[in-house]
Order: C-alpha cells, then structure tokens, then sequence
C-alpha cells in the first residue's frame, strides 16, 4: 500500500491522507482518511 498526504496545514500537518493498494498493476482499494484524531495517530513521514 501506498500512501501520500494531501495538501498541507497551517501547522505542517496533512489535512487529509490517501492511501492505495495495488496488487498486479491493479487499484484494488482506496481509503481516504480525513479525520484529525486518526491522522494524529500516524507516523506520516513527509513527501518526497
């Protein structure tokens, strides 16, 4: 699975989080995640 933040906060943090997973060169799910309580508790490292 791969995932990226979306945008960017006031204060660095992600305002929403897109997560896909791939499996044979196929988008086989796509979860957003755009409540704050849940994204404070990931280990989002920043975009390269």
């Amino acid at each position: 699975m791969d995932r990226a933040p979306l945008g960017g906060g006031n204060d660095g943090t992600p305002p929403s989080l897109l997560a896909l997973t791939v499996a044979d060169g196929h988008f086989t799910e796509i979860t957003a995640v755009v409540d704050p309580a849940e994204l404070a508790l990931m280990d989002l490292a920043a975009p390269v």
